[in-house]
């Protein structure tokens, strides 16, 4: 269906945010896109090309605009500059690239223009640009493999946005080097979370000379600093004519980006950043294995477990050579699986550009991939749209979507893509774009085609978020984002957007497909640590969102208890409360196997789980994937064996109940409860566990992660009741428990044998109504950060019995 649309209002619901809301009327349409190049104002030229088409704002009007590189500039006639192409608001482009200052004509410049990326290095709300360039020209200046005519050396083009759709040059006041390295492609990035943005020049060597990758500094006044050894990353992926490709990205949500690299003749190679300003390689411990020929790195969450994945395409200029695409999946623990074959994404010819993009707006990443011919591979060139089937598995649909491309000519090289809403519908729009050689035509004038395809649009509803940094930078570059709505989630990390992942960087907002929701949660995870948390924003909202203007409530994000499992009225019993007014969102788990890994000895071997409702009822599982399969993996929580227990509920403000039990045996096992939708206006209240306390490792512990990060600190009330149990009628009740409190690092904050023997604090827990019923039992009050905290409970002089551990979020 085609989606127009209107603006129908402006919104402010939540402080720092403006809201757009987009109103829909659609028309039906048989295929998702329509190649509107003509129309729109696209220029069909042969033009050399090298480097990814780039959408981003350059004229801060909210509408994107869109760069396509030259690879050349004024090569044998060719075009002066790069195609700059401004939107005019009505579905159409202005071609201003000569009046746009991006020409090549500074001094050191020699026009061999290798990459294009867009940044605002100096945080003043325009987007710059910048460059990268080996120190001659490919086709005038020397043949590209290091037979130099020219001995000049060269600086990487730095422009300065003026926020009109005009630059400025700036790249020798900013303190780029002039030198000898043989710029592959450049990138913004803020390695070290200072705020600003810093730039990484991906260097290759040639036949001739030996090129370092670069790593500039930003010193937040405009100019830069050269990083001694790039940060460990001056020797990543050098060698002769290789290594040209890299991108950066948070693949282990620890808030620092990452980097991986490749390129023809190249292996790939995966480098962490350690949050220390320096990277070491993981390559291989990481599970990552060291091909060559990567060409397009594309990260994404494409199974919406809040974890990148990573698809690496695969192809050369001319020949043959390790072909064959890669999907590593992440696994969550700094690892990767490859699952190409699996998922159905194992394209083995020769293809460049990947980019992801939820193009139906169903809640899963897509992905489309840039295929071209050459003579050794033969025809074949059509380009590929995988549709996410939302099982782990992709369709191809390129054919069926109008984007196929498929000319049956050994020549044509269809190399390039990128995704933008261009005409703010709220449906992705995508550019194609075909590189130099193989052509279409003889000689140096290679083709440079560009195609643009309107979204034509559906049903389903999106989310549109920009984002403006204060602590961070301004375009919050290096932010992890999850947007939660009725039927899943969906997560994306901010590392420019706007572009593909060839050799290029654009920015534009982060957009979300939400399928038939009316209503979304949004969490932000800036690079400084601040967590902004928008509630209940309606569907088909563009937002703009200035950092820490929506900061959230503390919450208990995550309450457990590890107890030795029994039978009878040894049995784990796990009571808490939803306080508020509207419904929670959780997620229950019973461990006991898993519990191994972790040098738990006497495990629980098969956990069965009871969940007591309000009304009475109960709802009970065995094991994890016998019902809600789907539901519990996408909250990324999912047990790690599938003899444990999970249910995924939605629960109104009330007591609740789980019991934990063995199928046939006993042991230690583990009670857990998750908040899946923090912004909701309701909470996990406190956590109350009966249990037998044992010694040694069956002690009785309770958990508590007290969040996000980002919030106040917490108020809390833990006790450790054992005397006024058997007023209850429970037999065997431990006769003197003890209470110890640890932080996050294994840190004792605080410990309580009797809860009166510290007269301070022995008040406040009775001004709150919370004093215990013996004096023989324990209580700490304590204020809590964001973090994870235990409790332990052990019978004094060893001794052992029934227990009941709590733990009270005060509000």
């Amino acid at each position: 269906m085609k989606t127009l649309f209107s603006m129908k209002s402006s919104l402010s619901a939540c402080a720092g945010a403006t809201f757009f809301i987009i109103g829909l009327s659609s028309t039906s349409l048989s295929q998702q896109f329509t190649d509107v190049s003509a129309e729109a104002g696209i220029i069909q030229i042969e033009a050399r090309a090298w480097g990814n088409p780039i959408w981003g704002d350059i004229n801060n009007d909210d509408y994107l605009d869109l760069l396509v590189p030259v690879h050349e500039l004024d090569y044998l006639g060719g075009p002066l500059t790069p195609f700059v192409y401004v939107n005019n608001q009505d579905g159409t482009f202005t071609e201003k690239g000569v009046a746009s200052g991006l020409n090549g004509n500074a001094p050191d410049d020699n026009k061999d223009w290798l990459s294009c990326s867009f940044g605002d290095y100096d945080n003043d709300g325009n987007l710059d640009f910048l460059t990268v360039e080996p120190p001659f020209q490919s086709g005038g200046g020397g043949d590209g493999n290091g037979i130099l005519i020219s001995e000049v050396p060269a600086r990487n083009p730095l422009y300065k946005g003026n926020g009109d759709g005009t630059f400025t040059y700036t790249a020798a006041a900013a303190g780029l080097e002039l030198g000898r390295n043989y710029g592959g492609s450049g990138f913004f990035v803020d390695y070290d979370n200072d705020g600003f943005l810093d730039i990484f020049v991906k260097n290759q060597s040639t036949t001739q000379e030996t090129s370092v990758n670069v790593l500039y500094h930003n010193d937040g006044d405009g100019t830069f600093t050269i990083v001694p050894g790039a940060g460990g990353l001056a020797d990543a992926n050098r060698g002769l004519t290789e290594g040209t490709h890299c991108s950066f990205a948070d693949y282990d949500n620890d808030g620092y980006m990452d980097a991986v690299f490749g390129g023809n003749g190249a292996a790939d190679a995966l480098y962490r950043n350690q949050g220390d300003g320096t990277f070491v390689e993981v390559t291989v411990v990481a599970g990552i294995t060291p091909r060559v020929n990567a060409l397009g790195f594309a990260w994404g969450d494409y199974d919406n477990d809040g974890l990148l994945d990573l698809y690496i395409s695969r192809g050369k200029q001319s020949g043959l050579g390790d072909l064959g695409n890669t999907l590593y999946r992440n696994n969550g623990n700094g690892t990767f699986t490859e699952l190409a074959n699996a998922a159905g994404v194992n394209d083995n010819t020769n293809t460049w550009a990947a980019v992801w993009g939820d193009y139906d707006n169903d809640g899963f990443l897509d992905l489309f991939v840039v295929r071209t011919g050459t003579s050794a591979i033969g025809i074949g060139n059509a380009n590929i749209l995988y549709h996410n089937n939302g099982d782990g598995t992709f369709t191809d649909k390129a054919a069926e979507e109008g984007v196929d491309l498929q000319d049956d000519d050994l020549n044509s090289a269809h190399k390039l893509a990128a995704w933008g809403d261009y005409d703010n519908d709220g449906f992705l729009d995508l550019v194609v774009q075909d590189g130099i050689a193989p052509t279409k035509v003889t000689g140096e004038a290679a083709t440079g085609f560009h195609y643009l395809f309107n979204n034509n649009g559906n049903s389903n509803h999106f989310i549109k978020l920009r984002l403006r940094g204060v602590e961070s930078n301004l375009d919050g570059i290096g932010a992890r984002v999850t947007v939660t709505y009725d039927g899943g989630k969906a997560f994306r990390l901010n590392n420019g957007g706007g572009g593909g992942e060839y050799a290029s960087q654009g920015s534009g907002p982060l957009h979300f497909g939400i399928g038939a929701a009316s209503v979304a949660t949004i969490q932000i995870n800036w690079p400084s640590g601040i967590v902004d948390i928008l509630g209940s924003v309606a569907a088909d909202s563009v937002l703009t969102v200035t950092e820490g203007s929506n900061p959230p409530t503390t919450q208990s994000q995550n309450i457990s208890t590890r107890l030795d499992v029994g039978t009878g009225a040894s049995v784990g019993i796990g009571g808490f409360i939803v306080t508020g007014l509207e419904p929670k969102e959780v997620l229950v788990r019973g461990l006991g196997p898993s519990l191994s890994a972790f040098g738990v000895p006497g495990v629980l071997a098969d956990p069965v789980l009871e969940l007591h409702l309000t009304d009475g009822t109960t709802v009970g599982n065995n094991n994890w994937r016998d019902t809600q399969v789907d539901e519990i993996t996408a909250t990324g929580l999912a047990p790690t064996e599938d003899t444990e227990a999970a249910l995924v509920m939605t629960l109104e403000p009330g007591p609740y109940t789980a019991v934990l039990s063995g199928n046939n045996g006993t042991g230690v096992g583990l009670i857990e409860v998750y908040a899946l939708n923090p912004a909701s206006d309701s909470e996990l209240a406190n956590v109350s566990t009966r249990g037998f306390v044992g010694t040694g490792d069956n002690v009785l512990i309770g958990g508590i992660i007290v969040g996000p990060q980002g919030a106040p600190a917490a108020t809390l009330v833990v006790r450790a009741i054992g005397p006024t149990l058997a007023s209850q009628g429970i037999a065997e009740s431990l006769a003197d428990p003890t209470l110890e409190l640890y932080d996050n690092n294994g840190t004792l904050i605080a410990s309580n044998d009797d809860w009166q023997e510290d007269p301070t604090q022995a008040d406040t827990i009775e001004a709150l109504g919370l004093a215990p019923g013996d004096s023989r039992e324990s209580a700490i009050h304590a204020t809590a950060p964001t973090g994870f905290y235990t409790a332990i409970v052990r019978g004094s002089n060893d001794t052992t019995g029934v227990g009941l551990v709590e733990i009270y979020n005060i509000q």
